[in-house]
């Protein structure tokens, strides 16, 4: 069926040149559909690809929008090389660009767990609470670990934080994911 399709790809491919086609491939890549168990894998590929800031944002967005469609086991995993994609090549992007990205995932990860985990299918619930303590603790020691080598991103956390909080009592600020995940257990254990 697709062969067709994907020959004329790669024919219009052949003819772009090396950033035109690094630049058409990412965004192959970040619209393409990703299977759940790939999800990590694929995050962990891209951090190792030369971005300029614009495809960086691109990526990191395109990476951070799957954390729902992740496995809950591989959650550790993809939250920990979110945060190192934003933090890649630090020296070459602005301050206000790698701020942005921070604020980015960081507003993800708290909306995301803020939101609390699914429940694993067919498990009893003592056994779904264990797991997913289990990963929001994965997590949290992850996010630790980040702000420990990037000062900035706990600084960053902080504003996220505060700013969600500002968002949920005042009606503007952020947006409805991280404001709830500013109130949640797990944002208040990311600050401790």
């Amino acid at each position: 069926g697709g062969g067709a399709a994907g020959g004329a790809g790669a024919a219009a491919g052949a003819s772009l040149s090396g950033a035109r086609f690094k630049e058409a491939e990412l965004e192959r890549i970040c619209d393409a559909a990703w299977p759940p168990g790939a999800v990590l894998g694929i995050a962990t590929t891209l951090r190792d690809v030369a971005l300029d800031e614009a495809q960086l944002g691109r990526v990191a967005g395109c990476v951070l929008r799957r954390l729902g469609a992740c496995p809950p086991r591989d959650l550790p995993g993809l939250v920990y090389q979110s945060l190192l994609l934003c933090n890649k090549d630090k020296d070459k992007h602005t301050l206000k660009a790698k701020e942005a990205l921070k604020a980015h995932a960081l507003a993800a990860v708290l909306g995301h767990f803020g939101r609390g985990l699914a429940p694993a299918a067919g498990g009893a619930a003592a056994g779904a609470a264990d797991e997913t303590r289990e990963i929001e603790g994965t997590v949290l020691y992850n996010l630790n670990f980040a702000i420990k080598q990037d000062h900035a991103l706990g600084e960053q956390l902080l504003r996220c934080v505060k700013q969600g909080a500002a968002g949920s009592l005042y009606g503007a600020g952020a947006d409805g994911a991280a404001a709830a995940g500013a109130h949640s257990p797990f944002a208040l254990a990311a600050l401790l």
